[in-house]
């Protein structure tokens, strides 16, 4: 019962970013507000970008997953999912458009990315409740 109650936020949270994808605005949405917070990182440490960014989102993304994994209360686990999205979306988004075609859909980048976002969350929170038996 455990599992299939903790289930249900990282299933909301892929099909709502698969769903999302075929009209990308959520998508574009976390990529200019993610740009917009590490542009303070950029000034301060006077690096590329393209290097900056997926050290600072990685990090945040790892932090946050963290902190998604010892939650306990309904709230935690929504505040940390969210914010796992927002670093992890630009974090996967730049290579996996990189890879893709672009005569290809182009939804097709983001229900990949949306996939892996949300099966990152589902083993997560697999992995908690089959440790804390």
């Amino acid at each position: 019962m455990e599992l299939r109650r903790l289930i249900k936020l990282p299933l909301i949270i892929t099909g709502v970013l698969i769903f999302s994808a075929f009209v990308p605005v959520l998508q574009v949405f976390v990529l200019v507000l993610n740009a917009g917070f590490l542009y303070p990182f950029e000034m301060i440490t006077n690096v590329e970008p393209s290097f900056i960014q997926p050290v600072v989102n990685a990090i945040f993304s790892v932090l946050l997953l963290t902190l998604y994994y010892f939650s306990s209360r309904m709230i935690a686990r929504i505040l940390t999912s969210v914010g796992f999205v927002f670093f992890t979306l630009p974090v996967l988004i730049y290579p996996i458009a990189e890879k893709l075609s672009e005569e290809g859909p182009y939804f097709l980048q983001f229900i990949v990315v949306g996939i892996m976002t949300g099966a990152i969350l589902l083993i997560i929170t697999y992995l908690k409740t089959k440790i804390a038996k």
